[in-house]
């Protein structure tokens, strides 16, 4: 899903970090599809490694 790398990149540093911050931008409002959205959303390898890489996110001591 390169996709996400690609908008994420070109987003503001504050779009970033509701994209990583808050699921319900990047998820519809259909349950059936919103999960499976989500369940995409947690899985993808780019959405993991830019969470773990954004210095307000990153991972912590």
């Amino acid at each position: 899903m390169e996709k996400f790398a690609e908008k994420l990149a070109s987003a503001t540093p504050a779009r970033q970090r509701a994209m990583l911050g808050n699921v319900h931008t990047l998820v519809g409002s259909n349950q059936l599809e919103k999960l499976e959205k989500y369940y995409r959303l947690l899985t993808n390898f780019d959405f993991m490694v830019a969470k773990v890489q954004h210095p307000y996110f990153g991972v912590q001591r």
